[in-house]
């Protein structure tokens, strides 16, 4: 085993002092260092012990050569260690793994309920604490913002010809700064290209695919789809896809071999020989537990979960390719917005829009609305919805809204995240700025006057005058792609 405290050595000589674990995978242990931007990676076996350096440095030098796209964030070995079988990496001091998101029982029981509030002094202490770190960790508005990202990376990756291999809460980091979207994975030294009849992978328990468990296939896009899915149900409900009621009861087994069975129902379940919880098909192994799926999910994420662990459990080739995956969260982190009074994020969304939060009835705060319409014809049923965007009104009205790049153009995995405009609300009217000084040239605004709306180009900013409070604007984008974004201020529901 690796002792608490020690030095590393890497190829040019430099020092790096060990400091604090940052977790264990399939294969190796990641390590703080005393630098605080420097993490190292150390290679072990399944038994948790040091690997053979000569073959670990082979497969280093063959990680180094692939074709990964220079602007992807994956922290890639910028020394190997010459003295063990492992190497240093970049890793940002404020940089959490995923496994923040979790519910951390042992806190939840040393908390107790003296920090519940009101709202749920009615839900069992464990459930309600359960949310309450739900809250403080982002809720659900972070996590889908910190899927969409690395899904986007991943699909990236797999464009490329590219395996990740070992999806997992431990390999995937996000910035602790609530103002941040950063987003890294880790533990590249499994990065391959996809070769057919490929008998080989990794995986951490709980995220493998089945024919990957199994042992009838190695690890492939369609494996890293499915550790995905698993990671992402996973933080969104608290509750793992396949350890249903049948599993956490042991089956129909005797009370004396009850925990024998349970651990031998859960392998069977991580290795797919049993139906997910929320199977349309066999309800077997369904169960409660976990946040409300209808309030979690959207309709295309529950079917894109559908796909994957339901058929996609049997036959790999019927789960969702990793490309569906960055715009169907997208849409469903643009269609959240924050309960001033729990904190919580919640789906406002179409016909059905919330007019108060679904988890503590506080009345909707105030929010701008903004549907994007590939048609140009002015009459609705020329008009396409291209995207939905939704977001509270800031109570400071200083603080700007950044409205997205997917917003104005065609979704782009790679751009789509990027901020291109901001609005800022103004007592005397709606101030438009552009983030980057690109592109705005092919923007025009209109406001709806008692008149005919006429659209009057800008270049850096805009000021539209008070009416655009009361009666909404638009934005024309010109150019080989036009739409048209509609623009409504919704007051706070009384």
């Amino acid at each position: 085993m690796i002792s608490d405290a020690g030095c590393f050595i890497d190829e040019y000589g430099t020092i790096h002092e060990q400091d604090m674990e940052l977790g264990r995978g399939g294969q190796g242990v990641v390590f703080r260092t005393k630098d605080p931007d420097v993490a190292v990676k150390l290679a072990l076996d399944s038994e948790g012990r040091p690997i053979r350096q000569r073959s670990y440095l082979e497969k280093l030098r063959a990680v180094r050569v692939l074709p990964i796209p220079t602007d992807l964030h994956l922290s890639m070995p910028v020394a190997i260690l010459r003295d063990r079988a492992g190497y240093a990496m970049r890793l940002l001091n404020d940089m959490v793994s995923f496994r923040q998101f979790e519910s951390d029982q042992d806190k939840d029981d040393r908390n107790g309920s003296q920090d519940i509030p009101a709202w749920l002094t009615g839900a069992p202490p464990q459930e309600a604490c359960k949310l309450l770190q739900y809250i403080r960790t982002g809720s659900l508005r972070r996590r889908l913002l910190a899927l969409y990202k690395s899904a986007a990376i991943l699909a990236r990756l797999h464009a490329a010809g590219l395996v990740y291999g070992d999806v997992s809460l431990a390999n995937v980091y996000m910035s602790s700064d609530p103002a941040s979207r950063e987003v890294w994975l880790i533990d590249v030294d499994n990065l391959r290209f996809e070769t057919e009849n490929q008998k080989l992978g990794v995986y951490t328990p709980g995220f493998g695919a089945p024919e990957l468990v199994q042992g009838r296939e190695g690890s492939s896009s369609r494996t890293d789809c499915h550790a995905f899915a698993v990671l992402a149900f996973w933080i969104l409900t608290l509750q793992h896809p396949f350890v249903g009621e049948y599993v956490e009861s042991g089956g129909d087994c005797d009370w004396a071999d009850d925990n024998a069975a349970q651990e031998d129902l859960t392998e069977k379940a991580y290795a797919g020989l049993l139906p997910w919880i929320d199977d349309e098909v066999d309800n077997s192994n369904a169960t409660t537990k976990g946040l409300p799926r209808t309030l979690m999910l959207t309709l295309e994420l529950k079917r894109l979960f559908q796909e994957t662990f339901g058929p996609g459990r049997i036959q790999p080739w019927h789960r969702p390719v990793m490309f569906h995956w960055p715009p169907a969260l997208a849409r469903a982190l643009d269609q959240t917005i924050l309960c001033p009074s729990c904190r919580m994020t919640y789906y406002h969304d179409g016909m059905d829009a919330r007019q108060c939060c679904p988890f503590c009835d506080a009345a909707r705060p105030a929010l701008l609305r903004a549907t994007a319409s590939t048609g140009l014809g002015g009459a609705p049923a020329s008009s396409e919805c291209a995207w939905r965007w939704v977001h509270e009104l800031p109570a400071d009205s200083s603080r700007p809204l950044m409205l997205p790049h997917r917003l104005f153009h065609p979704f782009s995995i790679s751009a789509g995240d990027r901020d291109i405009l901001e609005i800022s609300m103004e007592q005397n009217g709606v101030l438009l700025r552009s983030c980057d000084g690109a592109g705005m040239h092919q923007l025009a605004a209109a406001v709806r006057g008692a008149g005919v709306a006429s659209f009057a180009e800008f270049a850096a900013t805009a000021r539209l005058p008070e009416v655009a409070r009361r009666n909404g604007f638009s934005l024309l984008l010109k150019g080989t792609s036009p739409r048209i974004v509609d623009f409504h201020i919704e007051e706070a529901v009384p």
